[in-house]
């Protein structure tokens, strides 16, 4: 079930979903240099409805729509492997 909103109160979410995100950091250029999408197969090129297109979210390419919040969840999940691999030689470098 789809409820139109306003195109004012659009303005706002949209500006809401993207401070809540805190998507701050320009993801465009990057995520273009950093992975290859299938360019054949179109069904990720639209959003899944126009409130979704209104919103922001213009594809159905999950990695493009977290925007920063990919990076920052690749940041985090590199950082905590380093963690437990330090963690695990630890007891090596005690004297």
């Amino acid at each position: 079930m789809s409820i139109a909103v306003p195109a004012e109160p659009g303005y706002l979410v949209a500006i809401a979903v993207q401070l809540s995100q805190l998507d701050l950091i320009p993801t465009n250029g990057l995520y273009d240099n950093m992975f290859t999408f299938d360019e054949e197969d179109e069904s990720h090129l639209h959003g899944l409805n126009p409130f979704f297109e209104f919103t922001g979210y213009t594809l159905m390419n999950s990695i493009i729509n977290y925007g920063s919040t990919f990076l920052y969840l690749m940041m985090n999940l590199i950082l905590i492997s380093l963690l437990f691999i330090l963690k695990a030689l630890a007891p090596f470098n005690q004297r």
